[in-house]
């Protein structure tokens, strides 16, 4: 194992640098797309009208919007690659060969983290297990309602034909086994359908208990708990235990049986044979996003000894998923010998010889054996392996995914510059506007295009804030969360002093005063002063979310104006840069001025958002309620003028203070829903005063007058001669934006060959090294 970690981290470290290029290569394709898409609006539009457009008959929009999707599809399976912080070995295979017992002696875990047993199927999500020498836990993204009835439910009511039935929480919690079991038996596919009915049943059962915790939220679980959270029930058992259907993703962190230190992940695969609908495109997703080899499990025991159609489907979909790389890097096939006989494991080795490697060994899939409930075999005989066989071939596979990408992009660039190049030869003969039909028609175009830029961002901003949405702000409520613990850890730790300390500056107190009462007083109000004033650190969050606001308004605005927005900066600077070029013009524009600078007043931060809502939970740590109630200084006292009676003091004062911080951190939980709703009132206000004001027309003509240069080409700003229909103005506008976007950035060919040079080095060789 010598070297290989520092081999396999430094590929990833190269990973690193190249995704930058990758991901400024796919915002050249999305800018691309989406100005293919205004070539297909406006070509629409001159069509429809009386303007000749013959020389464009041959021009396929749709064409060139596809060889887009394409390249963004190639470009976007490199960046899944490259943004990869581990490596990631997927185990694929039928359900019951043993994929589970391997994983556990991969990572050193046991049933209570990755279930195994005889019988049925036993893994019910789909984990991701990741090596590390500090964490030992279990991360679950549970699901929110929205995203069970879309990933869980939908693909149950599609298969049995329920659609518009079974399609939310209550209609499954309504679910009436019997009333389907008939219509299904009457189908030919009842053999597949049957076991698809009865988990729906299985779940409908179970949704008040699993409900509760469609919160969306990110639990921690401690691995010894983490058995119920990831395994299906045994087939017995009555009123089953399902949360599990809560939950949509799990990552599990711990030490694996390794002597060096890597990056390393496994990805429990889901399993195939599995009555599960769409188990097939599930288990093709996972292989196409998560890892970087896969290894097959075959375990040739009883009528399983020979390699089956649904074994060489499980290749099937691994051909699918490899991409470029080669199939001996990216794939072996693991036979499990535990408890077979020699006879059963000669048949299935014989025939993995003769059915997929042509009668020689290892010719085309590697075969690996080991028994995978042996752990220390297995760390020997298949992870060191694994990991000397990856430290030679990452850099290939990157390479090869690589280069991959960069024909597709290089050779659709140049297919898409020749097309838009030749409609761009064929507009220049169509005769311009004069002067003011073309000012009139800047402007309004000018306008139409923020319009629409502007609907988009609001649109999205809608979608946040919409009722039934699933938008989810993962870093506000973790930030929230880590000042709670924080809060929660200075009470815990004596406020900051020390418990001990507390209590005898408490009991110097009590004795000076004869009372505990003005000790207790004077602790209430520091306290409570201090977790408001810790709570402030929210505002990190909310000042992000204000800029990405901004952002977003900057973006939208710069699809026509971004000339006349500075480039670095903040993107408040940008816009009140705009703001006062438009204000300060020679014939000025106070409306639109005054519609930047009412959104540059959005107010996010803590003491205006969160710290009115935020004190009323403080209430419970006044000494005296206002309006007569019992207060907080009746819950501590009375307490003995003793050091016992100072240590109770502090017992009660901790445990009020403890429930405060609760309380309050309660009602962070909301704060990004109405945030989102906040920022959609004011997008909505902007556009509306940017776009519809009564003064908006005018203004925009004045625009077009005033920043004619940097807004418009000189091949744009010559007065034509003829009545041009301004539709084709359009038609050529939009191609030229696709034009200018291929070169906004470097050319496919050009970034992502940059690519392998800062791979790891490596001379491709035939077959396994370091291990083999």
């Amino acid at each position: 194992m010598e070297g290989i970690s520092d081999r396999i981290n430094a590929v990833l470290a190269n990973r690193r640098i190249v995704q930058p290029l990758i991901d400024a290569e796919l915002a050249m394709w999305e800018r691309i797309q989406d100005s293919l898409g205004a070539v297909r609006t406006a070509l629409a539009a001159a069509q429809s009208s009386e303007v000749e457009l013959a020389g464009l008959a041959d021009f396929d929009v749709d064409r060139l919007a596809r060889l887009a999707a394409d390249s963004i599809a190639a470009l976007a399976s490199v960046r899944a690659r490259v943004s990869r912080r581990t490596v990631n070995i997927g185990v694929s295979g039928q359900a019951r060969n043993g994929k589970s017992t391997l994983l556990q002696a991969l990572s050193g875990l046991g049933n209570e983290q990755i279930p195994a047993r005889g019988g049925g199927a036993v893994t019910a999500v789909r984990s991701r297990i990741l090596h590390s020498a500090t964490q030992r836990e279990a991360l679950l993204t549970m699901h929110t309602e929205a995203s069970f009835c879309t990933e869980v439910l939908a693909p149950y009511a599609a298969a049995l034909g329920l659609e518009g039935r079974l399609d939310t929480l209550d209609s499954l919690a309504g679910f009436r086994y019997a009333d389907h079991l008939a219509v299904i038996r009457q189908r030919e596919d009842f053999p597949v359908l049957g076991p698809m009915l009865k988990r729906v049943q299985e779940m409908a059962s179970a949704v008040s208990g699993f409900r509760p915790l469609l919160t969306g939220e990110t639990r921690r679980i401690d691995l010894d708990e983490l058995y119920p959270w990831v395994a299906y029930p045994p087939e017995s058992t009555p009123d089953a235990d399902r949360r599990y259907l809560a939950v949509r993703d799990a990552v599990i962190s711990c030490l694996f049986p390794l002597e060096e230190v890597v990056h390393l992940g496994l990805i429990d695969l889901p399993g195939l044979g599995e009555l599960l609908p769409s188990a097939e495109q599930r288990h093709l997703s996972g292989l196409q996003n998560d890892v970087d080899f896969v290894l097959v499990v075959k375990w040739p025991r009883e009528t399983n000894t020979l390699w089956s159609q649904a074994d060489a489907r499980s290749l099937e979909l691994i051909g699918q998923a490899r991409g470029a790389a080669g199939v001996r890097d990216f794939a072996a096939i693991l036979i499990n010998t535990g408890l077979c006989t020699s006879e059963n494991l000669k048949a299935v080795e014989d025939d993995v010889l003769h059915r997929l490697n042509d009668g020689q060994a290892d010719s085309v899939y590697r075969v690996i054996r080991a028994d995978a409930a042996d752990r220390e075999q297995v760390r020997v005989d298949v992870l060191e392996v694994l990991l000397a066989h990856l430290a030679e071939a990452l850099p290939r596979m990157d390479a090869a995914a690589l280069e991959q990408a960069r024909a597709v992009c290089a050779a659709n660039a140049d297919l898409v510059r020749v097309e838009v190049g030749t409609a761009l030869s064929v507009l220049r003969s169509v005769i311009t506007a004069t002067p003011t039909e073309l000012l009139v028609a800047r402007a309004d175009g000018l306008r139409t295009d923020l319009a629409g830029a502007l609907r988009r961002w609001v649109d999205g901003l809608a979608a946040r804030a919409a009722a039934d949405s699933t938008y989810e702000d993962h870093e506000f409520l973790a930030r929230a969360e880590e000042i709670r613990d924080g809060i929660r850890d200075w009470v815990i730790a004596g406020f900051g002093e020390g418990v001990e300390s507390w209590a005898n500056r408490a009991l110097d107190r009590m004795n000076i005063d004869a009372s505990a009462a003005p000790f207790a007083v004077q602790s209430l109000n520091s306290v409570r002063v201090e977790i408001a004033e810790q709570f402030a650190g929210i505002d990190t969050v909310l000042m992000a979310r204000r800029d990405e606001f901004w952002q977003g308004l900057a973006d939208a605005l710069a699809s026509r104006l971004a000339p006349l927005l500075p480039e670095g900066g903040t993107p408040g600077e940008a816009l009140q840069r705009l703001a006062d070029l438009l204000g300060d013009a020679e014939d000025p524009c106070p409306t639109l001025r005054r519609a930047l600078e009412f959104i540059l007043d959005v107010r996010l931060d803590y003491r205006t958002r969160t710290l009115p809502r935020l004190r009323q939970s403080l209430y419970p740590l006044q000494a005296e309620s206002a309006s007569g109630d019992e207060g907080a200084l009746a819950r501590l006292l009375p307490v003995a003028r003793t050091q016992a009676g100072a240590e109770e003091l502090h017992r009660r004062m901790a445990q009020l203070a403890r429930q405060t911080v609760h309380d309050a951190s309660g009602i962070l939980v909301d704060e990004p829903a109405i945030i989102a709703q906040v920022l959609f009132a004011y997008g909505e206000q902007f556009e509306d005063s940017f776009i519809r004001s009564k003064a908006a027309e005018a203004e925009f003509r004045r625009v077009a007058e005033a920043f004619r240069d940097q807004l418009w080409s000189r091949q744009d700003s010559t007065p034509g001669g003829g009545l041009a229909n301004m539709r084709i103005q359009r038609v050529r506008k939009s191609l030229a934006d696709v034009k200018a976007a291929l070169a906004s950035a470097p050319t496919s060919s050009a970034a992502v060959s940059a690519i392998p040079a800062v791979s790891a080095a490596s001379t491709p060789r035939a077959g396994w090294e370091g291990g083999a």
